[in-house]
């Protein structure tokens, strides 16, 4: 039912002012419904909650309201669910923007989930980018060699771009390739 712009506007104000006492009274999960269900602000339900130490929660919510899948998969990083993580991550492609919002307050979670992102690529193949991935962690530098390695001995475009990727990646290296890279530059 519309009551006109004024109403509405007042009663966003009384919902506003509600949520502020239960927040103050430590009402979490009664200030989550007012701010979700009456005034319809999911996204800073999921903020406050996760504000609270709440990542779980704020997760499974995430993923009733069907938020972005960057978003859920932050959240279920956060909370510890790397499995879910990962297999919604993989689903929607969502690896390089979950990353990025967790690289500054949360890096450790950052460099796991970049991790298990140059892992999703390296199984499916695509060993350039799963280097490019996993570069930025020195722990994992070893095991992107080794997809460098990998796609070098594929042959073909693939190896030519692993070739100069190596050359980029490992400039120390290049004179133990410069024949091929001379081939391929032939």
């Amino acid at each position: 039912i519309y009551l006109g712009h004024d109403f509405e506007a007042h009663l966003r104000q009384l919902y506003r002012r509600s949520f502020e006492k239960l927040d103050r009274e430590g009402r979490i999960d009664e200030a989550v419904f007012v701010l979700a269900e009456l005034l319809q602000s999911r996204q800073e339900a999921l903020d406050y909650l996760e504000k609270h130490g709440r990542a779980l929660q704020a997760a499974e919510l995430a993923l009733t309201w069907d938020r972005p899948s960057v978003v859920i998969v932050r959240l279920l990083c956060l909370a510890g669910d790397w499995r879910r993580a990962v297999a919604v991550a993989r689903r929607d492609n969502a690896f390089a923007q979950a990353v990025l919002q967790l690289q500054d307050k949360w890096p450790d979670a950052a460099n796991r989930l970049r991790q298990e992102w140059g892992e999703a690529l390296a199984q499916r193949g695509e060993w350039l980018r799963a280097v490019d991935a996993v570069w930025p962690l020195p722990a994992a530098r070893e095991q992107a060699i080794a997809w460098l390695l990998a796609a070098e001995a594929a042959e073909g475009q693939l190896a030519a771009r692993a070739l100069v990727q190596r050359a980029v990646l490992l400039p120390d290296t290049l004179a133990a390739c410069a024949p091929r890279l001379r081939a391929l530059r032939d």
